[in-house]
């Protein structure tokens, strides 16, 4: 018995690794094929494009949201209602444990799909060349290059970036990680660091990078002329975007054990909630010295930390009252089957589309 029971736990893992790989080969090219066949508007009617490319964005995300329903690990969000900001510039700032991390972020970002079109991901440059990277490319989210000597590149390369695309294509929300990895990784160099210079030492959390964080304050927060080549010269009271608010978000995973993208792709772990604490700021409390900003940053990373230890030890998420915004109740996000039914046939049938052409074409050429 425990034999076929493993012959039929293996068949499972194959008969999703199968259904994954199918779904990226007919999602992934037929996007990019889609914006290639569109890419004109993007000089002379730029507003239909972005249109275009963010819903077929979103769309790609909500892939990625079935792979982890699918698997059974869905999200229960707590804390603060962030659909109050859903119109507002916001940065939302991530605890980073492991890889299953960011499909688990699409999903909450996908139940909320008007926010998940005008979101910028800040992401590790290694992302710039996976299947998902070429996307990324295309939407114009940010990748960085992580180490010392880069760091100064780094952010200045994100204050052009910000006011090249993140400004004049209207984009509201930003994903950033400031742990800089995950914490297996980060744990041991970021509690020296604290060592040395007398900053809180953490165990569930690692201590945060502060620089782009302050980058993005700076950058947005003050008023500038932006020109682009593919856009109208603006004045510099028109290019003032303020961010609104951060979003200091908690990922919690089930007795501290994070799931890994391999649990994602076969599903070989227990099917669980993971906990996603929002607690929300408006900048204009922020301090504004940049000191000042590191060790509002600091301060927040250590309540995760004390948190997530809680959590840890009693299986109990202690959702406190941080903030004067709206709380919402505890509730898993919501999916909607015939909606990720109908995705999957849009991507097929575009894939047959694109094929049918692709072969048009090759017997004109070879004609």
């Amino acid at each position: 018995m425990g034999f076929i029971q493993s012959c039929l736990k293996y068949l499972k893992y194959c008969l999703r690794m199968a259904f994954i790989i199918t779904n990226n080969i007919y999602c992934i090219p037929t996007h990019l094929a889609w914006m290639t066949f569109f890419w004109p508007l993007k000089r002379y009617y730029i507003t239909l494009w972005l249109a275009i490319e963010s819903q077929l964005y979103e769309w790609l995300l909500t892939m990625v949201s079935i792979w982890c329903y699918s698997a059974g690990y869905n999200v229960v969000e707590m804390g603060d209602d962030i659909s109050i900001i859903s119109e507002d510039e916001a940065l939302f700032m991530y605890n980073h444990q492991s890889t299953a991390d960011v499909p688990l972020i699409m999903c909450t970002m996908t139940s909320k799909k008007k926010s998940t079109k005008t979101m910028m991901w800040i992401m590790d440059t290694l992302f710039k060349w996976t299947n998902f990277g070429w996307v990324s490319q295309i939407h114009k989210d940010f990748f960085i290059v992580s180490g010392k000597q880069a760091r100064e590149d780094a952010i200045s390369r994100l204050k052009s970036h910000l006011l090249e695309f993140y400004v004049p294509y209207k984009l509201k929300w930003i994903v950033l990680f400031p742990e800089g990895g995950f914490l297996r990784k980060r744990k041991l160099v970021a509690q020296s660091y604290a060592k040395k210079n007398g900053l809180p030492h953490l165990e569930r959390v690692s201590l945060p990078r502060v620089g782009a964080l302050q980058t993005i304050l700076e950058t947005l927060n003050t008023p500038k002329t932006i020109e682009d080549n593919n856009l109208n010269l603006k004045s510099s009271e028109e290019c003032h975007k303020h961010m609104k608010y951060i979003v200091d978000v908690t990922i919690a995973y089930t007795n501290g054990k994070p799931l890994d993208i391999f649990d994602i792709l076969i599903g070989r772990s227990e099917p669980r909630d993971t906990v996603f604490h929002y607690r929300v700021y408006s900048v204009s409390q922020l301090p504004e010295k940049n000191s000042e900003i590191a060790t509002w940053m600091y301060d927040r990373y250590a309540e995760k930390d004390e948190m997530l230890e809680s959590y840890y030890r009693t299986g109990v998420y202690p959702d406190k009252d941080y903030t004067q915004f709206r709380k919402m109740k505890s509730r898993k996000l919501p999916t909607d089957y015939t909606y990720f039914i109908l995705l999957h046939l849009f991507f097929i049938a575009s894939s047959l589309f694109h094929l049918s052409l692709l072969s048009s074409l090759w017997s004109l050429f070879v004609a």
